[in-house]
């Protein structure tokens, strides 16, 4: 017998499966040729990189911080 949680499972896997299929055509329908999607979707990938990396950087400059903070509090600690 197949459960709720595994029907709702295979829903979800097959919606994703068919997200590049229905952009596709979706964008196809609407006038835009393949070269300017693909052109646009690289362009949005490359968006979502230096996102990602600008997001990383700030947050490994964070843990740094906050390790050179805890580090000092030590030392100061020690010095009493």
């Amino acid at each position: 017998m197949t459960t709720y949680a595994e029907i709702k499972h295979d829903a979800a896997v097959q919606l994703a499966n068919s997200t590049p299929a229905v952009t596709f055509v979706s964008l196809t329908i609407a006038g835009i040729p393949i070269q300017d999607w693909v052109a646009l979707l690289g362009a949005l990938f490359i968006l979502l990189q230096a996102g990602y990396l600008v997001w990383k950087w700030r947050r490994d400059a964070r843990i740094e911080q906050e390790r050179r903070d805890a580090a000092e509090e030590r030392y100061a600690e020690d010095d009493l």
